[in-house]
């Protein structure tokens, strides 16, 4: 760490202080920004220090120098000089770490709120020496936005040889500029005398200060370079007289130097090489006993010299003195021992941990092995302060050929490398793991394959993952010494994750998940745990796990509240709740958290996952049918795409699909067509198996609107191939279900049926909310109704439909395991049952009740006010019954409960067969099935269609149509419908079974028809018929017995000639 880099310079005794420029300063006008420029050795940096001491201004420095060309290491060091100013348990300023970099305009605004926040007032923030960084850097961008956003009494001074950058001359911040130049820096020639007269400790006669100063135009440098040579020899007026100003500095000062001891002039030579350097350190690189003694003494002479951090003073030569000091050594000092004192320098450096130092010195002295070992070393801890960047141009600089060689040196230009050029990085990264490999480290060798596989992450592109997985076997990991159980779960989680992207069906891909998982519970880095708790999760969506995909998310949840997370592990979790809604159909809650997840992308400047957020979040916006908030996230998705980072593949194609899915809501499905190709285009590019399967699915499903049943059926079959090999119990049920409505589209009914029972005994093991894939509702009824008519998973199916809020249509009126919100029974008693309940009756509710039971016996559909009227208030006139009417009406809706059951338009009143089942409804329904399966008309395949229909035609009749209202007239016609139709079909079906010589069913049907109407000879024949075909002739002539007794005590006759005849054969 370069501590003297946020240090402000101490101040020698006797300056000079400028009041003059102290006004100035204060007086000039409210603009918070104060740029100070001129040349080398003007005195920008004193005046800056005095004037804060002399008005007790608090202030952070900051000396800007090459390295802040790297963004990170600006964020760094401004964030370790506010941590200077600050309490320690105030939280600290961030670290530019990768996740930010897609929006550093955005980090850099958030970081100088923050900063700009927790500064007293009033303020000061320096930044020295600003010309050292080149103009082109992005450094400037970074200093345009925080400039722009300097809070009132905060004030920014900015000393640099230079103007401002046109970056800070062409925005409104140059607005907030004050400018100080060389005509305000200069010394007036009061100023000059003061300055020659401490430095000197003599008044200089008049005429020769007035020579002086016209020549050095009150240039403190130069002037300060004669009144030192003056010191030591009378001054050549006429040579002065014709040197210009940067040839004064070089002449004098080399003037003083060569009069120097020669002690001094080899301490100062080499002590130059290093840029701050502490007494101690010059004491072991020049072997001078007296170095802390020469550098008190420059200065305090103030030659040229500052004294930064006071408590372990480190001390830097002026700009100009040092250029000249380095110019001088080359001069002096043979090459080999410039190259030794460099590497001196440069291991003294490094002991300090001056890490940044050390490596610049090494570069100088082409000391490769030093820094290659440097490289080694520091960067961990740079890469985990963001700074890569710095690890990769320290590796740049070292001769490829050494590179290639060195396998940790590949390995850290791989991850320097990974957002900028993936490719490249991916190249250095297996290039280091085969040398690893060569070398025997097998820990060297699993860090470059967890970088390797790291890369897809950056660049979306998982098909490589197939090499690097290949690589894995013979490696026998079974027996590798981890240093730490950390690295060994981290690097668990590394294979397990290239597993679950590219090779879901490997068959050790649990083993690797087991392996990893404990790091979610270790004691490593917060973020990196949760994170590894959100892959795992969002893994275990796509397999259909959901059970622990929602307890791990849960977990990830409190430990987040627990601890301070980096915004891009905030992010992570958030997006895997996003996804976490979407796969189990929480829907509404999955676009507010994406919306909440967008907003903090854009506070915070992480929007690495905006993509994946946005949609997601659309995904689930569609889903439920909310357009609008669709619309508006596919919006920014469209325009984050243009951006140059994520996974351009993977994300253009999740873009298309969610356009495709657009347009198939619209009905637009050529176009939605178009879109799912590009889909699929994109994601076979990317390698993302577990998508792929998804994306196959949907094209399945616009296929089948398209009417090409034969390639829905296809792209069915080969998602089902890899959800079914990668365990993906969720995908299994979309294409099960999805094959079922095609097998339904062409009337195969029974391989419907299958495919039916296996996708919902998935659905219910793995709790999966439906087939929300396209959001039509009339897809999803359509299986819902078939699972209940075959009693497919009954409580499931309710609680689909419930949760999807589906309303049945006509074909669905039978079913009353449907969570109807309101069932009406009338066949053997009468009761209502509300959301599954009894609805308890009191004795007020009569007359509504007798209005709802006269609806049902008239019909129940479109019946007229009169005929109501005629039946529950014959007595009364027209004005008294449409009152009597209205009233009733108005307790009996509110005796429902639902304002949907009763529909009254032009005078007719009906019951709405979409919000109540209706037992007469059902029962009506099941008749109907039962003529089609005996006339044939039905679906051919469907040999189930007619015993199915009877039984619950049977169940549905419990006796006779409102037995407790028999007296009211109104209901004697729908009784005997009922009644009438139950017997006509028993009797169908028991003659069909004949037909079948099915026996015993026809024994069973001709029962129930007797135990119905004990009157009904037709009943009796059969049971006759087919007692005897059975061998049960006694039972047969016990039957006609009973036929005849029936027939004398109810009617008074006696059996029929047909009877008589079967009865004949009987005894025969």
């Amino acid at each position: 760490m370069l501590k003297h880099k946020i240090t402000a310079p101490g101040l020698p005794a006797g300056i000079v202080q400028r009041e003059r420029l102290f006004r100035l300063l204060e007086n000039s006008s409210n603009k918070p920004v104060k740029w100070i420029s001129g040349p080398g050795g003007s005195g920008k940096t004193t005046l800056v220090s005095s004037y804060l001491e002399t008005r007790k201004l608090p202030a952070l420095w900051y000396q800007v120098d090459q390295r802040d060309a790297d963004p990170a290491t600006f964020f760094y060091y401004m964030g370790l000089a506010f941590r200077d100013c600050i309490s320690p348990d105030q939280e600290p300023l961030p670290l530019l770490t990768s996740e930010y970099l897609a929006g550093i305009k955005t980090f850099t605004q958030r970081y100088f709120e923050k900063l700009f926040s927790r500064l007293p007032i009033p303020y000061a923030i320096v930044l020295d020496n600003y010309q050292d960084v080149s103009s082109s850097s992005p450094f400037h961008e970074i200093i345009r936005e925080g400039l722009a956003l300097i809070p009132d009494g905060i004030t920014v001074i900015v000393l640099s040889r230079n103007e401002p950058p046109p970056l800070l001359t062409l925005h409104d911040v140059a607005k907030r500029f004050d400018f100080f130049g060389w005509n305000d820096l200069r010394f007036s020639f009061d100023e000059a005398q003061q300055f020659a007269g401490t430095q000197i400790g003599s008044q200089l006669e008049t005429e020769v200060l007035t020579r002086l100063y016209t020549k050095t135009d009150g240039w403190i440098a130069g002037l300060l370079l004669i009144l030192e040579s003056l010191k030591d020899s009378c001054l050549d007026y006429n040579l002065l007289e014709s040197m210009s100003l940067d040839r004064i500095f070089d002449y004098f000062a080399e003037k003083i130097f060569d009069g120097s001891d020669p002690e001094l002039q080899v301490f100062l030579l080499k002590t130059a090489f290093v840029p701050g350097i502490t007494a101690h350190m010059a004491e072991q690189l020049t072997g001078i006993g007296s170095s802390e003694q020469i550098l008190s003494r420059l200065c305090r002479n103030r030659f040229f010299t500052e004294k930064h951090s006071p408590a372990n003073p480190v001390y830097q030569y002026h700009p100009l003195f040092r250029e000249f000091l380095l110019s001088r050594a080359v001069k002096t000092f043979p090459a080999d021992e410039i190259q030794e004192v460099r590497s001196t320098a440069a291991s003294l450096l490094k002991e300090a941990g001056r890490t940044e130092d050390a490596a610049g010195l090494m570069v100088e002295a082409a000391d490769w092995d030093g820094l290659t070992e440097l490289i080694l070393n520091a960067a961990p801890v740079f890469a985990s302060e963001g700074r890569s960047e710095t690890v990769l141009a320290w590796v740049m600089s070292i001769p490829g050929e050494i590179v290639d060689g060195v396998p940790g040196l590949l390995y850290w230009k791989g991850i320097g490398l990974l957002l900028h050029s993936p490719a490249q990085s991916r190249i250095c990264l297996r290039n280091a793991f085969d040398l690893y490999s060569r070398a025997n480290d097998r820990i060297g060798t699993l860090l470059s394959w967890c970088g390797g596989a790291e890369v897809s992450l950056y660049d979306g592109e998982f098909t490589p993952l197939d090499e690097w997985l290949s690589l894995l076997e013979g490696m026998h990991l079974d027996d590798v010494a981890f240093p730490s159980q950390q690295l060994e779960e981290q690097v668990a989680m590394s294979i397990y994750n290239a597993m679950a992207f590219r090779q879901p069906h490997h068959p050790d891909i649990s083993t690797w998940r087991e392996r990893g998982a404990p790091l979610v519970h270790g004691s490593g880095d917060i973020n990196l745990r949760l994170q590894a708790a959100t892959q795992l999760a969002v893994h275990d969506l796509w397999k259909g796990n959901f059970g622990r995909a929602t307890f791990m998310l849960e977990q990830a949840q409190e430990m987040a509240r627990a601890r301070r997370i980096s915004p891009m592990t905030d992010i992570t979790i958030r997006n895997g709740q996003v996804l976490h809604a979407f796969y189990t159909g929480t829907l509404a809650s999955g676009v507010a958290m994406a919306l909440d997840a967008v907003r903090m992308a854009d506070e915070t400047g992480v929007h690495i996952l905006d993509r994946q957020v946005l949609g997601n979040g659309a995904a689930c916006a569609l889903s439920t049918g909310d357009f609008a908030a669709a619309e508006e996230l596919l919006k920014k998705m469209a325009s984050s795409l243009r951006e140059g980072w994520g996974w351009k593949g993977f994300d253009t194609g999740y873009y298309h699909l969610l356009i495709g899915w657009q347009k198939n809501h619209r009905n637009d499905f050529p176009a939605a067509s178009q879109h799912l190709e590009l889909t699929m285009a994109g994601m076979h590019v990317a390698g993302f198996v577990a998508a792929e399967a998804l994306v196959l699915y949907l094209t399945a499903m616009n296929l089948r609107e398209l009417g090409d049943a034969e390639r829905a059926g296809a792209h069915l079959s080969q998602a089902y191939d890899i959800a079914y090999g990668m365990g993906s119990g969720f995908i299994e049920f979309h294409c099960l279900l999805s094959s079922a409505h095609l097998a339904l589209d062409a009337s195969r009914e029974p391989e419907a049926i299958g495919l039916l029972r296996q996708a919902m005994a998935l659905g219910s093991r793995g709790g999966y909310a439906g087939d929300w894939f396209w959001r039509r509702p009339s897809s999803l009824l359509r299986l819902c109704v078939k699972a209940l008519e075959y009693d497919i998973e009954v409580g499931y199916v309710r609680g689909l439909i419930r949760r999807w809020s589906l309303v049945p249509e006509t074909h669905a009126l039978h079913l009353d395991t449907w969570p109807w919100p309101l069932k009406i029974r009338t066949l053997g008693t009468f009761e209502l049952v509300r959301d599954d309940e009894p609805v308890v009756v009191s004795g007020k509710s009569k007359k509504p009740l007798e209005l709802l039971k006269a609806l049902i016996a008239l019909g129940g559909k479109s019946v007229s006010l009169e005929r109501l009227a005629d039946a529950l208030w014959p007595d009364a006139d027209g004005d008294l019954a449409q009152r009597s009417f209205d009233i009733t009406l108005h307790r009996l809706r509110k005796l429902l409960g639902n304002e949907k059951v009763l529909q009254l338009q032009a005078g007719r009143l009906s019951i709405d067969p979409r919000h109540c089942w209706i037992d007469v409804w059902a029962f009506e329904r099941h008749c109907g099935e039962i003529e089609e399966a005996l006339n044939g008309s039905g679906q051919q395949e469907d040999a189930g269609k007619l015993p199915r229909n009877l039984e619950k035609a049977i169940a549905v009749y419990k006796g006779s149509f409102l037995p407790e209202d028999a007296d009211q007239v109104w209901t004697t016609s729908m009784r005997e419908h009922m009644r009438s139709r139950l017997l006509h079909i028993l009797g169908s079906a028991g003659r069909h079974y004949e037909i079948l010589k099915q026996w015993e069913k026809a024994v069973a049907l001709y029962r129930k028809g007797l135990q119905i109407d004990s009157l009904a000879e037709e009943f009796y024949q059969g049971l006759m018929i087919c007692k005897q075909q059975l061998g049960q002739t006694e039972q047969a002539v016990k039957t006609y017995r009973s036929c005849r007794s029936a027939l004398a005590a109810g009617l008074d006759l006696s059996p029929s000639p047909k009877t008589e005849e079967i009865y004949a054969a009987l005894v025969t």
